[in-house]
């Protein structure tokens, strides 16, 4: 199949920056549940199996249903599901200000993580599309959105905190219903842009040839293709995930550092993530996906290895703020990939992608929290192996994709 030419009207300076801006208030949105954690026990009466099913529902529908959303987008184009999927969850997060019981407050979140399944493949596509018809290109929008992401999911218990003495349970839901319908409003004024995008799969300019050099791929071998670069950000995901609860259990019981450090080196390392995401693009085009992606999870080897033979809080600090800054190179790396997959097919890709990529956050906190009651600081070990198994998987997906058939070039 020959890959076509591109098309290359240009954009607005402002279409990226305002879907990355949308971007941020969704994730805002989704952060404000998390100071309540504590009310909804007291509140609610909802034991901790409750909230972790409320949160591991989340995660769940919303895994679940990111091939059905790439397959809408694929059929509709991303605009009209990201901007569908996001009402959905901006209706579930107004309908949590009104819950009542603990039933409803798992069933409105589960009902939220059904809608972000939808816009999550049409958001990603969305910002391929407007990364492709600018001059900033694929890998880096992809890195932009990251950062966006982080960034609001930083600021929503930010937002909680500052007005801690002003914003209830119910205030938070309305306030973060409105910030996912104005993300929805916000995709709709994309409308003009988008107007006419034809996906170039045959461009060399994001860097994810090596392991997506494959215009030519069968229903089946696209399918194979997006669950392993899925489970390669599985990998990545996991660790994220898992150092949320293991990096503030490390440093107070193993290392007795005060709670103060805990909660300033959190943040900090959130900080390092966004500005991580916002130059992993250019690393990206540099070094090309594979090398990128392999050389992150190497790194993320050594600094876990570091962490646990640490017995300073310092040194242990400093290996969570250098895995905290390569994060972001597997998520642009993977992401572009998936973007050189297919022409015409990317909500699919992104979808299968999405749907093994997320079982990572759902199996991190959960493993590593069940792990650390035994192996105490030991449990860092395993995460470094966990890293190796990322790095496999890419060697892996690399291998796979060059088997494939290269598509003809006119």
């Amino acid at each position: 199949m020959s890959a076509q030419p591109a098309t290359r009207t240009r954009v607005r300076r402002t279409a990226l920056p305002r879907l990355l801006f949308a971007v941020a208030l969704a994730n805002m949105a989704y952060t404000v549940l998390v100071p309540f954690v504590p009310l909804l026990a007291d509140r609610f009466d909802m034991s901790p199996l409750q909230i972790g099913i409320a949160f591991g529902g989340f995660a769940a529908a919303k895994a679940v249903v990111q091939p059905f959303g790439g397959r809408l987008v694929d059929r509709w184009g991303g605009l009209p599901v990201a901007f569908g999927g996001l009402c959905v969850a901006a209706t579930a997060t107004l309908a949590l200000a009104t819950s009542t019981n603990a039933t409803s407050i798992v069933a409105f979140r589960v009902l939220w993580g059904v809608g972000e399944g939808f816009a999550m493949p049409g958001l990603y596509q969305l910002t391929s599309q407007l990364g492709q018809r600018s001059s900033i290109g694929r890998a880096k929008a992809l890195g932009r959105f990251g950062a966006a992401a982080v960034i609001g999911m930083t600021a929503g218990p930010g937002l909680v905190a500052a007005f801690s003495g002003t914003i209830t349970f119910r205030t938070a839901f309305i306030i973060g219903a409105a910030m996912t319908y104005l993300s929805a409003a916000l995709i709709l004024t994309e409308r003009a842009d988008l107007a006419g995008t034809h996906t170039d799969t045959g461009s060399a300019a994001t860097g994810g040839e090596e392991l997506a050099r494959n215009a030519g791929l069968s229903s089946r071998q696209l399918l194979v293709a997006a669950l392993m670069l899925g489970a390669a950000d599985l990998f990545n995901n996991f660790i994220y995930a898992a150092l949320e609860p293991i990096y503030p259990l490390h440093l107070k019981e193993i290392l007795h550092a005060s709670q103060t450090t805990i909660e300033v080196t959190f943040f900090c390392g959130l900080g390092i993530f966004a500005i991580g995401s916002f130059f992993a693009g250019t690393l990206v085009e540099r070094w090309g996906a594979r090398n990128s992606a392999a050389a992150a999870f190497i790194v993320q080897t050594l600094a876990l290895l570091g962490g646990a033979a640490a017995g300073m809080t310092g040194v242990f600090v400093a290996a969570f703020f250098i895995v905290m800054a390569v994060q972001p190179v597997v998520y642009v790396a993977l992401r572009t990939s998936v973007t050189q997959l297919t022409e015409g097919n990317e909500g699919t890709a992104f979808g299968w992608f999405g749907l093994a990529s997320d079982v990572g956050w759902i199996l991190g906190p959960i493993v590593a929290g069940a792990l650390f009651q035994g192996l105490h600081g030991a449990v860092l070990l395993v995460l470094a192996a966990v890293t190796i198994a990322g790095l496999l998987t890419i060697w892996r997906t690399s291998t796979t994709q060059h088997t494939a058939p290269a598509p003809s070039v006119p």
